[in-house]
């Protein structure tokens, strides 16, 4: 009798994220179908690499997250890719919630105040864009939220 060993099949996924357009992209993570024998992935001799052509600069819109390169003696790879979705900053929205209201309004003011909340930096808190942050940046944000309050209406 001849026996043929097949590897077994074993399934590498490029997880799915979204963030926000000028952010980093996050470090990207992979989900595994098909480990027998109580093995994990303490059994690849190569890791797989999850990368995307996106970049900080990249505009809105989505992108492949590919993985490939893993490596295991009994398994055959293969690969699906995950998206990358990038999504528009709203101007004003610090807090990334996609609106802009009294909440993001308190964290430019903290910014202001030196308190260095998170999701705000020089670049994102000089609203109208003239290289300060002051009272104008404060009142251009009221002026939005007053607008989204009138459509609202």
């Amino acid at each position: 009798y001849e026996y043929t060993i097949k590897k077994a099949p074993l399934t590498v996924t490029a997880r799915s994220y979204t963030r926000y357009y000028g952010k980093e992209n996050p470090e990207f993570e992979v989900s595994y179908k098909g480990f027998v024998n109580g093995e994990d992935e303490k059994a690849l001799s190569k890791e797989p690499i999850a990368s995307t052509k996106a970049t900080i600069s990249s505009p809105a819109g989505e992108y492949a997250i590919e993985v490939s390169g893993a490596e295991a003696k009994n398994y055959e790879m293969s690969y699906v890719n995950g998206i990358l979705t990038i999504l528009p900053i709203l101007v004003g929205d610090f807090n990334g919630d996609n609106k802009v209201d009294n909440t993001d309004l308190q964290l430019l003011v903290d910014y202001i105040m030196d308190k260095k909340p998170l999701g705000i930096d020089k670049n994102t808190a000089d609203v109208n864009k003239d290289d300060k942050v002051n009272a104008v940046d404060v009142t251009k944000v009221i002026d939005i939220i007053k607008k989204n309050a009138d459509a609202n209406d």
